[in-house]
Order: C-alpha cells, then structure tokens, then sequence
C-alpha cells in the first residue's frame, strides 16, 4: 500500500526538500495520528520525569541563597564564633575600628519555636539592628531605622503567620532556650522582608534577642565589608583579631555549608532522578519503536520511487523533529505542573542548623537538560529502525563496508547484541562489589545490558510458550498468538512492548528498594541513638532532634529525686564548623552502656570504642568527615572548638543520619570543650515497674510551667528522628512512584498502539473464518507474553539495580543503610505491570477483535 503524496513530485534540495518533508509527514498524520499521538506521550513522559527531578534538585539552597542575599548585602567577610556559643559584642567595636573596615553589623541567631493557635513552627531567631540597612541588604527594607532598634516585637514571614495562625498584633508563644515566654507578633510580607519571606526566619531587635536569649553581651556573627581592594588585608587583621576563638569566613559561607549539608541528600535525589530519566527516556523511545515497521515501509517506498537516501532522512528527521518539539513542550507543562505539586524539596532535618524555606528555583539548565533529552528520545526513536537510510546519507568513504559473500541462516546460541549486554552485565555486577561510588555508571550499564539481552529472552520465552503449547492440549489462542509474535514485520513493535514492561520493573524496583533499604538504615540508626535513655526531656522546635536548642540543667536533681526516675543523664550536642562542613558533635553521659549506636561503625571493634569513648580523649567519626580531615583510626583529631579539645579516633562510622558527618564524644569532653554546662536534654532512666506515662507527668509538673521542654520516650523520640530523617527522602519517595506510575502510563499507551495496528491483521484472519472472541483472546495471550517476558526481565535486574542503588547511596551519601534485597517490591512491580497491561488490553484488544474483514482493503 503506497503513502498519498509520493509519487506527485521529487523533492529538490534545501527549504524545498524541507518543505516537501512537512507536506508528507501533514499527509501521512491523517492516517495514523493515533500512533504519532501514542509517540508524542512517550516522549512527554520523560521531559517531564527528567524536568521536574531538576528543577526540585536546584530549588533545595533556594531560600538559603536568598536569605544570604538579604542579609549580607555588600559584605564580603564575617567572624563567626565557634559551635554557636557567641562572642563578646564589644568584638565589634574593636573589628570596626581595624584599618580597611568599611562598615560592620553584629547578628545573634538562635534556633527557637513559634507556637501559634493553629500549630508551631521551628524557625531561627535573627537579631540584628539598624546598621544591617548600611549593608544594602534588603532584609528590612520595609521597616525604618527606628523600627529596627526599638520594637520589641517578633517580625514573621507572612508564609510561617498563616502556617501557626498568628495575625498582625497577635500574641505568638516563643519557646527559646528551654523556656517558653510570649512575644507580639509583625506579621511582614516581601514588601517588607523581601526574598527573605520565604525562609524559616524571624526578626527582633539585636538587645531584644538578647535579653529573651539570656545572651547579653554576645553576638554569633560579625558582618564585615571591606574597602575596595583592602578584602585580603582585611581578613588578615579578622584572623589576628579572632586568634583561634572565632573563625574568619567568606560572606557566602552559609550558603556553602548548606551546599555541602544538602550535597548527600541532593546526590541520592540525583541517583534517583538520573535512573528516573533513564527510565522515561526509554519510555520515549520504545513508544516510538512501536512505529518503526511504518517509519522502515515509508523509506523503503521512496527508495523505490527514486528518492535519494538524503532526501529520505530529512523526511524522518521531521517526523523526530516534531515529535520531539510537540512532546517537549507538552513535557515541560506536565513537568512543571509536577514541580509544583508533585515534588517537593523538604530540608525540614537541616532546619536546626540553617534557615530553610519553599522557594522554587527554575534555571535555564534545567530546561536545556530535559528539552536535550526529549530531542534525543525522538532522533533514537525515529532513525534506529532505519539505520540503512542513515547509512545511505554518509559520504561513501564514511560508509561500512558491505558483507561479502551470502548471508549466514545459521541459528547463532548468542549474538553480538546478546553478548556486549552480557559484557554491560558483568560490568554492573563488578561495580557493584569493587566501586560502590560509581552506581549511577553501574545503573546505566545494568539499563543497557537488560535492553540488549531483552531480544534473545523474549524469543527463548515464545519458544518455550511454543514448546508447552504442543505438549499438552493444544490452545488455539496460544497458538494464534505465537504466530503473530513470530512474523518478522512485528518483531520490533513486540521488542518495543516487552521493553516497556521490562523498563518499567527496572525502575521500580531498583528505586523503590533503594529507597526502602535507606529509610530502614536511617530508622535503625535512629533507633539506636534514642535506645540510650528510657525518656527524653528536649526542647521543641527546630533542631529539637539534632540538639542545637541548649538550656541550663537547673531542674536535673529535682527530677532525680521524683519516684519513678532511677536516674538522670545529661546529653550534650551542637553543630560545629568543621573543613567546610557543618558537623554533628553528641556528647552522650558517661553512664550510656551504648554511646554508639549499634550497626553504624564501619571500622573499629564497637565495644572497645564504647569503652574508649566513655573513658574520654576519645571520639568517633563519620566516613566522610574522617576523609576531609585526612585522619584514620587511632590518629589525632583536633576539633575546632570554642575551646579546641585534642582527640583520637576510637571508630569510623556512618553519619548517623546528619548528612555532613558526626562525630561522638562523652558529655564531659563536650562541656570542656564548648567551655559551657548547657546541655541538650535529659537523659532519664526510669524505676523498675514505672510507667511512662505516670513519669512523664511527674516530669512536667517538676520542671515547671514555663519550661518548654518536650517530653518523650525512647521510641517516641526514633519516631520523630525516624520522620525528620524521612523528610529529607521525600523526594526520593516522589520519583519512585511517580516513575512507577509513568511506566503504567506508558504501557498503556505503548499496548494501545500496538492493538490499533494489530486491526489489518485481525480482519484478514476473519476472512479465514476465526471468530472475534478467539482472536480476542489470542491478542490477552500476546500481552501476558510481552509483558510477562518484559517484567520477569526487569524484575531480575531490578534487583541488581537496587543493590547499586543502596551501595551506591551509602557509598555516595555517608547514609546508613541496610543492605537487603526488597524482593517484595520486585514482585510488585511485576504485578502491578502484568495487571496493568492486562486490563489494558481487556476494552481496546475486544474493540479489535470486532474490526470488520471489509477494513482490510
């Protein structure tokens, strides 16, 4: 059957073969637009799985940046004390008469808790004062000079009022430092605060911080600009000045050290997204591979009716290029609508240590790097099945040689297609074992091994259906079926259809195992640290989980003399600076039988680096930090503390959950270090036969009704470590149903296709007298085949993917991890595929099955 349009004229070089390509591909649209449709989806799957997971990757430092922007303005250094303990204000007064000085602000931050009618929020408390304007920062841009010095007042971001239910002059609960006191509230928007309404921030006179903090006398930052070209002398007379008490660092420091906290998090979330756009990518090709047979007739007629090979490729360079431009734009609006409601960038576990926020961040690269991955789906697609038509456009010194000789019907056991995905197999596997690192290597590698052995599965499955078939009753559909897979002219669409499947169950299950395997080690890990005390006394908040809200131990023998408490512990924690990270330091009590958790030490004996630990000189650290530092087991470490303590490393470990690294030491070393008594929380241990929930509010009353210390049990307290942790993977959580739930979309659309074009097929087998219900049956039979060869496939190497996946995130990540095969989430997904494609197949296939013989002409 001949194309209309082609034999009306030869299309000549430059715009007018162009022009001739585009009336061709109007004309041939008419008649099968439903597959150009079908394609056009395929393509759109995976702009839009690959856009979203990139625009939620570079939103993540969004509302970081803009607070750093907001508030340092022109400033090109800052002093910061060490572990957050603050410094003398009067420093200021010494920094700003330093020579090269321009201007300098003193800031106190301290993390805190907002408690409103409709709920609470953990925010930073930012103090500063009217020369913070002088910066040309534009973090109070809607207050005046006045405003700023004197108010005493809390200014929250309109986002944070809404959240808590708090109104312009309402009353808003402060819990600070273990206390809780009550504070009026300003209510500001982006005219007032500008970009810095969308972080965790709230704002109060430097001296009213001050006094409510019970800091008086101390700032944590001093902001410095420098003189036109003085920046270097300047930071030469800061280091002097701060002479190991306070640490001298660039303006845009925080913004670096939340790079490098949310650097694992970002680098899981890129694993996940990359295999994600794998996955969508061949989505898109296999959907298109589904028109392969029509693209391969198409050039095959123009051969014939004297067209050159040139002009052929420009006609199907338009069909990619349409495709391509029609899917792109459709995948970016998918994509889009994605990334803002489907994907969210939740760093709620960061928000202790930094101001955090929601704040979309779209770049051009975001855009470029999913547009480049549509354009790329549709030219494979589009030109794969016609190789020769290619071969044909190449200069002739560029072209292969031709085979000499006849061809060789001889049955080959493997391929050269069979035997490199072996290769990519083998490949995988030894990445996996030897260089965990390399996973996202290792995944594409597994991708392409599982696309290139797919083919000789998929023909050893219909020949052992064939094979079962005729020793038993032979099934007629069966049989039917085998022969339509059998043909030659389907064998593409089928590959296409199986690929799909096998695709899909990839993904699913290396990704949704993964995954799995990391929130299993972070809940172990959490487990772990809260195991070492029976009940929990902290405060609330933000940083409630990693310590950095400190109070003083005023009611520790109160509640060591309540009946239900055997004793009391003290913990200490807080985050230090440490080789450009932000650093988890716990000081667990020297009574802990466990200070470190269990399954978390990746070198050292865990018992002898308890015993060191509790002894003190001693400390643990994570992989990554240990890696940083250049330190090993048994070596010196000197933290950078407000008062520098000298240690030895007694273990390497995970990083317990905090993604730049932690390190542990006894309660004893910390409060030295730190040069404070201010501990984190309680520690209780309860009487034999006490219940925790009469202890608990013995508890509450001891302490007094102004503490604003929550009270918890062990497991209560892994519970909210477990969630704040889960926060940081909801993105990953997001990718891996939504990839799930874009391989359905795809089958679906692939197997539709393939039904439409399985009609000429149907009605000539009418002609021969079989009936619809048969044939409708033999077309569930090709499905169950297709796509039961396909998600067994995937399914098998799914599983290796999901050990890369795991390896790798822990390899990656410095994340704990736990190193099993989700084999429940294989089966699953080879479920939820073979019922999905059979359901599809159940309406469209029956519609197919009743085409009428006369449709055949």
């Amino acid at each position: 059957m001949s194309v209309p349009g082609l034999g009306r004229r030869r299309p000549r070089s430059g715009w007018a073969q162009l022009s001739s390509a585009l009336v061709l591909y109007r004309i041939r649209l008419r008649r099968r637009w439903l597959q150009e449709l079908l394609a056009v989806v395929g393509i759109a799957l995976g702009v839009a799985l690959l856009y979203a997971t990139q625009v939620a990757s570079t939103s993540l430092s969004g509302p970081v940046r803009s607070l750093n922007k907001g508030l340092v303005g022109g400033n090109q250094l800052q002093l910061i004390s060490r572990g957050g303990t603050g410094m003398p204000q009067a420093t200021y007064d010494r920094v700003i008469r330093l020579p090269g000085v321009r201007r300098a602000v003193p800031v106190l931050e301290k993390p805190g808790n907002l408690v409103g009618p409709r709920g609470q929020q953990g925010v930073t408390l930012f103090g500063g004062d009217p020369r913070i304007a002088a910066l040309r920062g534009d973090l109070l841009r809607g207050f005046s000079r006045q405003d700023a010095a004197e108010m005493e007042s809390l200014v929250v971001p309109a986002p944070t009022a809404r959240k808590i239910g708090v109104r312009m002059g309402d009353d808003v609960h402060v819990q600070l430092g273990g206390r809780s006191v009550t504070v009026p509230a300003v209510v500001a928007g982006r005219k007032q605060i500008g970009v810095v309404v969308n972080t965790s921030i709230v704002l109060l006179p430097l001296a009213y911080l001050q006094r409510l903090s019970r800091s008086r006398g101390l700032v944590t930052r001093i902001l410095v600009e420098a003189e036109p070209g003085r920046v270097a002398d300047v930071r030469g007379e800061l280091q002097g000045l701060a002479r190991g008490q306070a640490d001298v660092r660039p303006g845009d420091y925080e913004t670096q050290l939340f790079d490098a906290a949310a650097r694992p998090t970002s680098l899981a979330a890129a694993v996940f997204s990359i295999l994600s756009a794998l996955v969508g990518w061949l989505f898109a090709v296999c959907a298109l591979l589904v028109t392969a047979a029509e693209r391969r007739k198409l050039a095959a007629q123009q051969r014939e009716q004297g067209f050159s090979p040139s002009a052929t490729l420009v006609t199907l360079l338009v069909d990619a290029a349409i495709i391509g431009l029609v899917g792109c734009a459709i995948g970016l609006a998918a994509g889009e609508l994605l990334s803002r409601r489907g994907f969210s960038s939740d760093v709620s576990f960061l928000s202790g240590a930094f101001p955090i926020g929601d704040q979309r961040v779209v770049t051009w690269q975001s855009v470029a790097i999913a547009v480049t991955g549509g354009f790329l789906a549709a030219v494979v697609g589009v030109l794969g099945p016609a190789r020769q038509v290619v071969v044909g456009s190449l200069p002739r010194r560029l072209r292969p040689a031709a085979a000499s000789g006849p061809p060789d019907t001889r049955r080959r056991t493997i391929t050269p297609l069979s035997a490199l995905g072996l290769l990519c197999l083998a490949a995988a596997v030894t990445i996996a074992v030897a260089a965990p690192g390399a996973a996202i290597v290792g995944l594409v590698l597994a991708g392409l091994a599982l696309m290139m052995v797919l083919p000789a599965l998929l023909g050893a499955a219909i020949r052992g259906v064939g094979w079962c078939n005729r020793r038993g009753r032979s099934i007629v559909a069966v049989e039917l079926a085998l022969q339509q897979l059998r043909e030659a002219r389907w064998r593409s669409r089928a590959l296409a259809i199986a690929a799909t499947g096998a695709v899909a169950v990839f993904g699913a299950t290396a990704l949704q195992g993964a995954r799995l395997n990391l929130e299993g080690g972070l809940g172990a890990s959490s487990a772990g640290m809260a195991a070492v005390a029976d009940m929990w006394a902290a405060p609330a908040g933000a940083g409630s989980t990693i310590g950095t809200p400190s109070f003083e131990p005023a009611a520790s023998a109160s509640l060591a003399r309540l009946p239900g408490v055997a004793s009391v512990g003290l913990y200490r924690a807080g985050l230090l600076d440490v080789a450009d990270r932000r650093a988890w330091v716990l000081g667990e009590p020297r009574d802990v039988a466990h200070p470190i958790p269990a399954h978390q030490i990746l070198h050292g004996d865990g018992q002898l680096a308890a015993q060191r630990v509790r002894a003190g000189g001693w400390a643990t650290i994570s992989e990554a930090l240990a890696g940083s530092l250049g330190v090993h087991l048994g070596q010196r470490l000197v933290l950078p503390t407000p008062k520098p303590v000298d240690l030895r490393v007694a273990a390497i470990t995970t990083n317990l959950g905090w993604s730049s690294g932690a390190v542990i030491v006894n309660a004893d070393d910390f409060a030295h270090a730190w040069g404070s008594r201010a501990i984190a929380a309680y520690h209780l241990r309860l009487a034999p036969g006490a219940r925790a929930g009469d202890v608990g509010r013995e508890v509450k009353a001891a302490l007094g009704p102004h503490a604003a210390l929550h009270i918890e049990t062990a497991r209560q307290r892994a519970a909210s470590e477990r969630a704040a942790a889960r926060a940081g993977l909801s993105r990953l959580r997001q990718i891996a149903g939504l990839s799930l739930l874009a391989a359905v979309l795809a089958m679906c659309a692939a197997m539709i296709g393939l039904l439409w074009q399985h009609r000429p097929a149907v009605a000539e087998r009418k002609q021969h007298g079989l009936g619809s219900a048969l044939l409708w049956r033999s077309l569930v039979v090709e499905t169950v085949v297709l796509f039961g060869t396909g998600a067994l496939a995937g399914g098998a190497f799914g599983l290796l993917g999901q050990a890369l996946c795991t390896r790798g995130l822990q390899a990656i990540t410095g994340f704990p991890v736990i190193n099993d095969l989700q084999l429940g989430v294989a089966g699953l997904s080879i479920a939820v595929v073979i019922a999905s494609a059979s359901l599809v197949v159940i309406v469209p296939g029956y519609l197919v099955a009743q085409v009428r013989p006369s449709w055949s002409a």
